[in-house]
């Protein structure tokens, strides 16, 4: 296949200090994996990166609730996460962590420091909310109060979740202590901002060419923000659980900038110019500040190299960090980065390649097997090093690390140069966001924001070498309800994904259903009696039935199915195809399901109009068409529930990874033969009502 595309798909990173509900996983996680699933399907480059957001104030007050440190209340809310991720088959090739991963850390300062190069970082002194009993500020999500905007009374400091308005804890009125309920007190501290205000222009410019590409959901939230006129936010915090803030680059970077406007003939006129210099950067010098550096001047003086190495502007952060909605879009690219280096060497490479099996192997290409799926690695072959330069199947990235690390135990080499790296998705790419309502702003102002000031400044360094791609769309979804109310963990009101492993129904029949729930334009509500209504009636008794009864009728009467096949069943199998991958690619995941509700419908129609079961031997061109009819619907329900979709094409033996080997089939259907080895049997099967009351006791009751 030639124009293959580099698609990177990430969903929300999920905070690393609860489990997550089905509204989360409706919210991004399933949508995402949909999609990737089908940028998969049309044969391009794919990378679909997760993990967890374990930074921040909220982190360490769980911590200390638990009588845990940080890092391992993130370890044991990790491996929560991973395992539900798993168990429902979303299928990340890399879902990482922000506070265990190196790349990360220097991924996000190297981001920060070529904004603040690029002139979009500036300094204040603020006032902000501060517990006194715990001696510790508190983060922007723990101040509640009144929105001034819409009146809500519990908006948060950070943000309203009923207008979506982006907050400051000072603009709330009567603001209190989320976590005590006490009003709170106000304290003197210095942040480094991100000054949108100097790049609102072109994120306007940027979001307007939007208008045909974003939902109206996202589009109109994010015009209303803009509307509203940006400001700068503040991106560092007082604790110590984070990314540190480079303090000392920072300082060699800002000296740099000003050596040359500071007149050393003098001590007065040192003091004097290098203060107004950093003023002039939008930096704040506190009197304190002034004392200390005149104190430093008088006792080094006229050593200026000893001076300048002594006083330091950022000192105040040492013990700072980034505010964990700087770092945690970040991830996005550095846990791409983490997966496709431009370089792996054979002792970093740790993964375990007991079941890779190398099937042959030359000079410059090998075939390797990892289950059922076998890949053909091109490559140059030099002295040391391996230079990796494709890959077929070229979606397989979670496998990718074992591939390198077995071609290099085999040609006993000690680097793989990668051709296929980050930079290939993040620069040449395009970017999808799935995430929920109320992230939209931070996925469409804030996060291309620091991506577009991360590229103002031209200047190469040894990760950044070219301008970063903006997303190419941000689907932002509404919130998912239970039984028409607010999902509370508190109140034990919801479905909880940490029970639902519990639950003994398949995972594809819950990734169905909460499929069809994905709210595109507003709020949904998973109902207990629409769940069951869903599986039976559509999945069982009509995809099920459908597929039951093509099966059925060829091995009752052909067994092989082969010669001419049906070409307006055919021709109606590549409209609804169609129209299904154009409401995926639009991020309309659930109007796609519902399409597919559709077509199976028009299927047993056709079925009872045809009735084949009256001239057998004359409709097997008929039962042909129809089977391609069900090879076309199955490749596209294989994004939707990917178990039960693999077991309907081994029954028929057969494997299709990919649109072109269904195209092959839909565009000369009559060269294809299909046979039927054995008597065919139910796919689904019906929910119970006694299970379905049992569960409900299970998967409403979180674990944690």
């Amino acid at each position: 296949m030639t124009n293959r595309k580099f698609v990177v798909v990430t969903a929300a990173l999920p905070y690393s200090n609860n489990v997550p509900h089905i509204g989360h996983m409706v919210g991004s996680h399933l949508p995402a994996d949909v999609f990737a699933r089908y940028q998969r399907f049309k044969g391009n480059f794919v990378v679909f990166v997760g993990g967890t957001d374990e930074h921040g104030t909220p982190i360490e007050v769980e911590a200390i609730k638990n009588n845990l440190t940080p890092d391992k209340l993130t370890d044991f809310y990790y491996g929560i996460h991973k395992k539900i991720y798993e168990w429902f088959d979303i299928s990340y090739d890399n879902f990482s962590r922000t506070s265990k991963s190196k790349i990360h850390y220097e991924v996000t300062k190297r981001i920060f420091l070529r904004m603040y190069q690029s002139g979009v970082i500036i300094e204040k002194e603020d006032e902000l909310p501060f517990d006194p009993k715990n001696n510790r500020f508190l983060p922007d999500r723990y101040v509640t109060g009144k929105c001034p905007y819409c009146g809500y009374e519990k908006a948060k400091g950070d943000q309203c979740e009923n207008c979506g308005r982006l907050l400051d804890p000072k603009d709330l009125i009567d603001p209190k202590n989320a976590i005590t309920g006490d009003p709170v007190i106000l304290k003197k501290t210095r942040h480094l901002y991100f000054d949108l205000r100097k790049i609102t222009e072109k994120l306007r410019e940027w979001i307007e060419k939007k208008v045909n590409e974003f939902s109206n959901l996202t589009y109109s939230m994010s015009v209303s923000m803009l509307n509203a006129g940006l400001r700068e936010r503040s991106i560092t915090r007082d604790i110590k659980w984070g990314v540190p803030v480079p303090y000392q680059e920072l300082w060699r970077i800002t000296l740099d900038k000003i050596f040359n406007k500071i007149d050393f003939s003098s001590k007065e006129k040192m003091i004097y110019t290098l203060i107004e210099s950093l003023k002039e950067l939008g930096l704040v010098v506190e009197p304190e500040e002034e004392a200390n550096l005149r104190s430093i001047v008088e006792r080094n003086w006229p050593k200026i190299d000893k001076i300048l190495e002594e006083f330091n502007h950022f000192d105040v952060y040492k013990d700072k960090v980034f505010y964990v909605w700087f770092d945690a879009p970040i991830g996005y690219l550095s846990f791409t980065i983490e997966l496709l280096k431009d370089n792996f060497t054979i002792e970093e490479l740790e993964e375990d390649i007991s079941n890779v099996k190398i099937l042959s192997l030359g000079e410059s290409s090998a075939e390797i097997e990892i289950g059922e799926i076998k890949f053909r690695v091109t490559f140059k072959d030099s002295l040391e090093s391996l230079e990796i330069i494709d890959i077929d199947p070229p979606y397989y990235f979670k496998y990718y690390k074992k591939i390198i690390k077995a071609l290099l135990n085999a040609k006993q080499k000690r680097i793989a140069k990668n051709n296929i790296n980050w930079r290939k998705f993040w620069t040449e790419g395009e970017i999808y966001h799935f995430i929920g309502k109320d992230n939209i702003p931070f996925h469409t102002l804030f996060w291309p924001g620091i991506i577009m000031s991360s590229n103002l400044y031209e200047k190469e360094d040894n990760i950044f070498d070219r301008p970063l791609t903006l997303p190419k769309n941000v689907f932002g979804y509404a919130y998912l309800t239970y039984e028409g109310s607010k999902i509370s963990k508190s109140q034990r009101w919801g479905v909880f994904c940490d029970s639902l492993i519990d639950s003994e129904i398949h995972p594809d029949y819950w990734r169905f259903y909460l499929a069809y729930l994905i709210p595109e334009n507003k709020d949904t509500s998973f109902l207990w009696d629409e769940f069951v209504q869903i599986i039976n009636r559509v999945l069982v008794d009509s995809i099920g039935n459908l597929t039951h009864r093509i099966l059925k009728f060829a091995w009752s009467n052909y067994k092989k199915l082969d010669g001419k096949a049906d070409t307006q069943v055919i021709a109606i199998a590549k409209d609804y195809y169609k129209s299904v991958c154009n409401l995926i690619e639009n991020g309309k995941i659930s109007s796609g399901l519902k399409k597919i509700f559709e077509m199976s419908d028009k299927g047993n129609v056709l079925f009872q109009e045809n009735k084949p079961w009256e001239d057998p031997k004359n409709k097997k061109p008929f039962i042909k068409g129809m089977l391609i009819y069900l090879i076309t619907m199955y490749s596209l329900l294989s994004f939707y529930i990917p178990f039960h979709s693999m077991e309907f094409f081994r029954f028929l033996g057969i494997r299709l990874t990919r649109e072109e080997e269904l195209e092959k089939i839909l565009e000369k259907p009559d060269e294809y033969n299909f046979e039927i080895k054995e008597e065919p049997k139910p796919l689904f099967k019906k929910l119970d009502v006694e299970l379905i009351s049992k569960i409900r006791e299970i998967v409403t009751k979180p674990k944690y």
